[in-house]
Parts: C-alpha cells; structure tokens; sequence
C-alpha cells in the first residue's frame, strides 16, 4: 500500500502457502508470518515491532541509523533461526565423532563402515569438512592408513618415507584406538622389519617379515596362515592386526594368501569374511604388481589345493640362458656387463663372472656348472639376480652379500651395479628339469624398457649332481667373461 507506512497496523498470524517478501526486512517468509487486517501489511514475527516503528510520525536520523542496525540483527536471527532447524532435522556427522586428544599431526583412517571407529581427526572443525572427509583423498596417501579388512581383521599401514616421530606417532595414535574398542584382545603381525616403537606400543607382537623387495619364503607364508587362524579360533574377541611399513604389497599378500587358506581349511560360516577380504584388495591392494609375490601366492594356492606335488629332492642347476641384450650399458649405447648371483634361503651360493654383452647378441648362457662338470645344488627358496656392472668405481666396490643391496655406498654418483632382472622360485615347485620365466614374470625387468620386450631367462636343472643334461645349451663365444667381477 503507498500509505502503509503511515498507519497504525493490526497484525494476525498467517499460514503462507508459498513464500513472500517480508516488507520489513525484504528476506522471505516460509510457512507462518504476520499480516496486516486492514492494508495486508506482510512481514515476519519478529519484524512486527519494527513495522509499528515506523509508523511514529517524526523519526531523527539517529533513530533511522537505530532502525538499520535492528533490522540487520533480525535478519541474522532468522538466517541462524533457519540453520539451527536444518541441523536439528538432519544430524551432521561431526555429532558422532568420538572425542581424541589434539595432539594428532597424522589422521587414523578407519572402515568406513564401522560408525564408532570413523576417521580420527582434530575436534575443532565444520561440519562441512567432518562430511568431506569420510572417504581419504590422494594426499593421505602419505599418512598411516588403517583400515578393517574384516570384523576380527585390521590393517594398518605407514608409507615408507614417513619419519621416525611420526611414525612413534601412529603407533600411538592406533595403539590407543585398538585398546579403547577392543581392550587386550588384539595381537599384531608385524610383517616388516622389527621395530622397538611397535613393541613398545603394543603389548602382543608376532614378527613376521622378511626383507623389502622381495616375496616372502612359502614356509613364511604358511606360518602366517596358521598364526592368524590359531589366534582368532582361540577367542571369538579376538582382532588380528596385520601391521606393515613401506611397500602396502606385504598386507596384499598376506590378505590373499589368507583368503585362499581360508577358502580350503575354513568353514562356510565365513562366507561373509572372505567376501570382505575380496573387497579390501580391490579397494585398497589393486592387482599385485611384483611378479614373485604372485608366483608364491600360486605356489600357496596350489599347496592348499593339492593341485602342486611337493618335490622334497633338490635341483641341480647348471646353466642359466638370458634370451635377449639388455640395454644398460649407457657409454656403448646398448648391451651391459652383467653376472648373477643366487641365493638359496636369502644366503649367497654362487656368483658369476661379467658377461660382456653387445647389443646385437641375441642371447648369452652362464655356465654355472663350470668345467667341472657338477651343478649347483639347490632347494627350497632361491632367488636369481642379474646386474649390470658399471665402469667406474670398479677398483673401490665392495662384493656385499645382501641381497636387497644393489651398491656399495649411498654416496656413489653411479653405483657400482645395477639390478637388470631378479625372480624367486621354490624347488618343490619345480616339475620339469627346465624353468622359464618371460619378462613380465620378471621383477625389475617387467616395467623397465630397457630389457627386451621379448626377452626371457631359462634355468637348466640336472636329476644328479653328474648328470649334467646332454646336450647343454648353445655356448656364446662371442661373449667375453671376466672372472673377477
């Protein structure tokens, strides 16, 4: 109305079917609001004693000024009057989140599933941040992960640059959430490295590890099997913890090959568990990228099923042929200078002399069984490596041993060699008396374009120590040997 500013109004509450503008403060009126009897004067509860304020006939500016600052008040009181109803509607989620100390520089990240084990995260946030934040993002790749892999099944996980502090950290953080949800009835399997802080966090811990780079002993395997079921058959409260830092494989491993174990020697009540352990490898593993790790969990499977004979003889190996030149040598432009090394039970048995190889050659062989004419014996778990020797620091190398070491000092420019390919293998697994391995059954060599694409490595066994195999694989005289590598 032009007037209605100028008239006393008689306001009665009113249901509005759709929304209108107030006439006082201009922001819309939903559901219940106020309106004039006589000129349908429309404003909201709240606005009635400012609409009677401006009917005063004269009115100073400071009053005016006065009036500005109410009507701006009485905005932000509907605005928080809406937001409280919309939170009382629809409960957010930082109301469920438990309460943890703010010392916390790396977050827990828990099954999302599980409504009392969710993401543990410092108290002082939005709501909208607690909502974002349920499912990790990329950048907490390099923080702890700790996930359920089933009911009775955890794995937590440490990238492998994660300092030491940091580290000490999460053992904390995770030991404290372990004995809040599920007090002494927890044991970890430590799956890498001992570590003083995972001992001193935790008051059960299984050693379980074996070296990085490498697939861990079939035996090791098994054992891992039968401590976890062992552990869980003795409590139906009892959670095992599969702990690992550095490559997130080693859980992979242990998770598939517990599956499979579970799938023969388990029960079906368990249905429910191995389809969860399915899961967790989709989501958290993805395919096995190490080519040994998945060759032991065939051995495992095979075992388990009885689809592989146990072969308790030993092997005697006595030439070793790599098909293909591998390009490593940078100063000749193609080639390398390679030897090899076998370990039987991660202990060195045997190392060869440098094989100089063009890049035109199409293969070369390494008479592991010499003039004497006797192969080496082998059983149980071997492990075949092949480096490249460089040219320099050839007078200062060292001839270590390890065999997860592939220099001699971390301060080298150029370390004395250069792992081209490796592979692990167990001998009770060893049916024929030739074992081929192609370059994506490989580790190292299966991402590296510099091993040929079509390449391969052929290991030649012999029943007997005498009896080496007639006729031996074609020698490679065009390829100078050094004795003395």
């Amino acid at each position: 109305k032009p007037d209605a500013d100028n008239q006393n109004h008689a306001f009665r509450n009113k249901q509005f079917k759709k929304s209108r503008p107030c006439n006082v403060c201009h922001q819309p009126i939903h559901h219940q609001g106020s309106v004039c009897r006589v000129c349908k004067f429309v404003c909201h509860k709240t606005c009635e004693t400012k609409a009677e304020a401006k009917t005063l006939p004269e009115r100073s500016k400071a009053n005016h000024k006065k009036a500005t600052n109410r009507y701006m008040d009485t905005s932000w009181l509907i605005h928080q009057q809406w937001q409280e109803e919309e939170i009382k509607t629809f409960p957010s989620v930082a109301e469920y989140r438990p309460s943890t100390p703010e010392s916390s520089e790396e977050p827990i990240y828990a099954h999302t599933n599980d409504a009392s084990s969710r993401p543990i995260s410092k108290p002082k946030q939005t709501m909208l941040t607690a909502v974002n934040n349920r499912k990790p993002s990329r950048s907490r790749e390099h923080s702890m992960d700790l996930s359920y892999v089933t009911e009775r099944i955890i794995a937590l996980w440490f990238p492998p640059e994660v300092s030491a502090a940091t580290f000490r950290q999460g053992q904390q953080q995770a030991a404290h959430m372990l004995h809040s949800k599920h007090g002494n009835s927890y044991m970890v399997f430590n799956l890498s490295e001992p570590r003083r802080a995972v001992r001193s966090q935790h008051e059960r811990v299984r050693e379980l590890g074996w070296p990085p780079d490498l697939a861990p002993p079939l035996e090791r395997l098994c054992s891992v099997c039968k401590d976890i079921d062992f552990w869980l058959s003795g409590d139906s409260h009892r959670i095992a913890v599969l702990h690992a830092k550095g490559n997130r494989e080693r859980i992979g491993v242990v998770v598939a090959a517990y599956l499979h174990y579970s799938n023969i020697c388990c029960n079906a009540d368990q249905a429910l568990d191995r389809f969860a352990m399915k899961k967790f490898l989709d989501d958290k593993i993805g395919d096995l990228d190490q080519p040994s790790h998945r060759r032991y969990l065939d051995y495992f499977s095979g075992l388990l099923s009885r689809n592989i004979r146990i072969n308790a003889a030993p092997l005697y190996l006595t030439h070793v042929t790599v098909l293909g030149s591998p390009s490593f040598d940078e100063t000749e432009g193609s080639g390398c200078r390679a030897f090899l090394k076998i370990y039987e039970g991660l202990v060195p048995v045997y190392t060869s002399g440098i094989h100089t190889v063009n890049g035109d050659t199409k293969q070369f062989t390494v008479n592991v069984a010499g003039d004497r004419r006797r192969g080496l014996q082998l059983r149980g778990d071997i492990l075949l490596k092949c480096y490249h020797r460089h040219f320099t620091n050839e007078a200062s190398s060292s001839t270590s041993t390890s065999p997860t070491r592939s220099c001699s000092s971390p301060g080298d420019l150029i370390p004395p060699r250069e792992l081209i390919f490796s592979c692990q293998f167990h001998t009770c697994a060893v049916a024929d008396y030739t074992l081929s391995f192609t370059r994506q059954e490989l580790d190292s060599a299966w991402n590296d374009l510099r091993f040929p694409l079509d390449g391969a490595v052929e290991l030649h066994f012999s029943p007997n120590p005498e009896g080496v195999r007639f006729p031996p694989p074609a020698p490679t005289p065009a390829v100078p040997v050094d004795l003395s590598p």
